[in-house]
């Protein structure tokens, strides 16, 4: 820590009495850090380098008109991809076509681009059907629509669930041609008699082994056994399984396969970095500190658990990152707030589920990032191929345990990849890095406030004995915010002019509503888990007609929207009090100590650990942050130190600390 501290003191004095300020002051809106300029050992992103491969032909070829030849220059196409060129006549012909592609070469333009210069825009009825496995798919494919739809009077409505149904109801009065949907909610329109199956003509399966994999084939195929024939089907699929195969033979009329993935491959523009995992240090640091490395912005990282993308996006605010998590347990409203903020530029990473690994077209992204491996060797495709889209370079860096090298190796034959591994720098050298990145966090927010005042208090603090734990105190003060149920707590508190702490008053209301429909989703996805296990499994039926669920996403975000609206009070988080049956026999001689070695035990960062506490001769008391704190308490169940049993449970009555480590 001496030696953080020192590099912070290299690049600038005055740091201790501008941190000293700014815990007393409030700073203005969050603001946009420049980026720190990366280290030797970054990759360098051809962000202007294209794949020539993946283009073939011009869209003047296609005799479209002038509108639409006018709106595709706006959208930035210049020429087509090779899936663009290969299928358009079959498709504008009105033949049933199977087409197999990988993700990131302009599949959904592929099938948008014939099939609205074939709508009848006097008409009031649905003329084109697109299902789409995910929410989030579904408004990439009706954005793109829409952009098109200006130049040809196109009109487009996108339906699942977690909206509100009636809206759609009243949408599908109205007149709308095309219907981008999820399956559930879809055949939940069908039933209901609101969409009307008659006039629709053209009907496409986007991502179709995706729907597959998620458990709506049966509600496909249920779909397809209501729609008029003849119509023209077109699948679009990454792989052919043997379901969908027959789907094929007796849903479609001599379909003509459109097989493309022998001619190129995702995988060519993509960097892929390997990172074994240290056990020395807790999980979430090790991706931390690869951040660092890498000076990555505007990423993706991908998690396995739901769980663990609130764990990681909290993780990360307190180092000082701007964070948001994305899992199918949130609100809608949320899940495209994340996703345009992503897109806007105003989020540094993006946590996500494997919900965002499909479809989600993010112009620029540089980076992707696994925290875990995923369990298929599929997804891991799908994943990376966030990046490297449209022939652009990009990077796919992986966290992997040593156990998943056998893992690393096949995805090596199966796709002809090559991975290139890195080690873990010294640690020393990876904190000047962290240090570099805060500082010029902390002297951009410092721009134009005045601190003169304490210079002269802080260079008598830096010889003083306490200055290092005084300057870490103040980090984890300036950085570490409360969480959104805290927030509300404090709020509450300093209306009765009590003394709390709270979160910036430049906080949005609209941000603090978001966190609270998070906080309140994550509670729900925790039970489910400790029911059903965590993993984000591909079955998750959200969209399905009546679910249960679906009411409950839609009243948290009816309650995200109504800040005046009056809600259940929500739970305190304050830190949690452990007991634990260590102490000064057992050669814990401070807190320092013993909330190093539980942090290692339960793989839980020393960071969440609030230095509050006291060590007795066999027994302690220590605090853990209230997310963290359930975690801590599974990881040392049923343990030992050495001979002696492990006693770790809450502690009991309110209790009095009077040790700070």
């Amino acid at each position: 820590m001496r030696d953080l501290l020192a590099d912070f003191l290299r690049f600038g004095t005055g740091i201790i009495n501008l941190l000293v300020h700014m815990h007393h002051t409030c700073l203005g809106p969050a603001c946009q850090v420049p980026r720190v300029q990366a280290c030797c050992k970054c990759v360098s992103i051809q962000k202007n380098g294209m794949n020539k491969d993946l283009f073939q032909g011009n869209f003047e070829d296609f005799e479209l008109p002038t509108p639409l030849q006018e709106a595709l220059g706006q959208m930035g196409y210049e020429k087509p991809t090779r899936v663009q060129s290969e299928t358009f006549q079959p498709i504008s012909q009105g033949k049933d076509v199977i087409v197999q592609s990988h993700t990131g070469s302009g599949k959904t333009l592929a099938f948008l681009l014939p099939l609205v210069t074939k709508v009848d825009a006097k008409a009031h009825t649905p003329s084109i059907l697109v299902l789409t496995p995910t929410r989030e798919l579904t408004q990439q494919v009706y954005k793109q629509l829409q952009q098109l739809g200006q130049a040809t009077q196109v009109k487009s409505l996108a339906v699942y669930g977690g909206t509100s149904l009636q809206q759609q109801i009243q949408a599908l009065q109205e007149g709308v041609h095309v219907v981008i949907a999820t399956p559930g909610r879809c055949k939940d329109l069908l039933q209901r008699g609101e969409l009307s199956p008659d006039a629709i003509r053209h009907c496409v399966l986007d991502e179709a082994d995706e729907m597959l994999s998620r458990g709506f084939w049966e509600d496909v195929t249920e779909i397809l056994d209501r729609l008029p024939t003849p119509r023209q089907t077109l699948l679009f699929s990454a792989t052919l399984p043997g379901e969908i195969q027959q789907v094929c033979q007796h849903l479609m009329q001599d379909p003509l396969h459109v097989d493309l993935t022998q001619q190129q491959s995702s995988t060519t523009c993509i960097d892929h970095i390997l990172y074994v995992e240290n056990s020395s240090w807790p999980k979430p640091r090790n991706l931390l500190y690869i951040l660092e490395i890498e000076k990555a912005k505007q990423s993706i990282i991908f998690c396995n658990r739901r769980s663990d993308t609130g764990l990681i996006e909290r993780y990360l605010r307190n180092f000082g990152y701007t964070v948001r998590a994305l899992n199918g347990d949130m609100p809608q409203s949320v899940r495209e707030n994340a996703l345009q903020e992503i897109r806007d530029g105003n989020l540094d990473f993006l946590v996500a589920t494997d919900i965002a690994a499909r479809g989600i077209d993010i112009s620029d992204l540089s980076h992707v990032f696994n925290y875990g491996l995923p369990e298929s060797e599929e997804a891991y495709v799908h994943r990376t191929g966030r990046t490297g889209r449209m022939g652009k370079q990009g990077v796919a860096i992986s966290l992997a345990h040593p156990r998943n090298l056998a893992y690393v190796d096949r995805l090596k034959t199966r796709y002809e990849l090559t991975f290139s591994q890195r080690e873990f720098p010294d640690e020393q050298n990876i904190l000047h890095l962290q240090a570099q990145r805060l500082l010029a966090h902390v002297m951009h927010r410092a721009k134009n406030v005045e601190f003169g005042q304490y210079q002269a208090l802080a260079q008598s603090m830096l010889k003083q004995e306490q200055a290092v734990n005084a300057f870490a105190f103040l980090l984890r003060s300036h950085f570490v915010t409360p969480s959104a149920s805290s927030h509300a707590a404090a709020h509450q508190t300093s209306s009765a002019q009590k003394p709390v702490r709270t979160k910036s008053s430049t906080h949005s209301r609209e941000r603090q509503d978001a966190d609270e429909a998070q906080a309140t989703a994550t509670r729900h996805a925790k039970k489910r888990d400790s029911r059903q296990g965590s993993r984000e499994t591909p079955h998750d039926k959200c969209d399905k007609p009546g679910e249960v669920r679906d009411r409950q996403l839609i009243s948290s975000n009816r309650t995200s929207s109504q800040p005046n609206k009056k809600t259940r009070p929500l739970r305190s988080a304050k830190p949690v009090r452990l007991y634990v049956n260590l102490g000064k026999a057992d050669g814990f001689a401070d807190l320092v100590s013993l909330a190093y070695y539980l942090s290692q035990e339960s793989n839980v960062d020393l960071g969440c650990f609030t230095g509050v506490g006291n060590v007795r001769d066999t027994s302690s008391h220590v605090e853990v942050d209230p997310q963290e704190a359930e975690q801590v308490l599974s990881a040392l169940k049923d343990s030992s130190y050495k001979d002696k049993k492990l006693v770790c449970e809450r502690a009991r009555g309110p209790g009095r600390f009077t040790t700070r480590r």
